[in-house]
């Protein structure tokens, strides 16, 4: 009866376990469908900036933009702090400007992309 029960715990915990891999799994690969995968080709710079930019000199990207996703996934593996300002430039994108925003809600980061008019 012991070792019954202690065959059905281990395949619930190897079943659940599997079920993480498959879930997360599944998430990146929608993510990567509807968002595009990041494009690794731009070498990003960031910069913490001491204020907020001037809002009237910036635009805010959409939830669905690819390059929102392109900027705060970068954001992300940086490591940007919450309620701080960064400036994000590539050289193979002149000209191009984008802030990020990192705020933390209950159910996770959000993050809001700017770019610069």
């Amino acid at each position: 009866m012991k070792q019954n029960k202690l065959s059905l715990t281990i395949s619930i915990i190897v079943v659940l376990m599997c079920s993480a891999i498959l879930f997360s799994g599944c998430v990146s690969f929608l993510r990567d469908t509807f968002f595009g995968k990041e494009d690794t080709s731009i070498n990003w710079e960031m910069v913490e900036l001491e204020k907020a930019p001037s809002m009237n000199k910036i635009e805010k990207l959409g939830v669905t933009s690819k390059e929102r996703m392109a900027v705060f996934r970068y954001a992300e593996r940086a490591h940007a702090e919450e309620k701080k300002w960064y400036k994000l430039t590539a050289p193979e994108k002149p000209g191009e400007e984008y802030y990020v925003y990192k705020i933390i809600a209950a159910n996770g980061a959000e993050w809001e992309v700017y770019k610069k008019k």
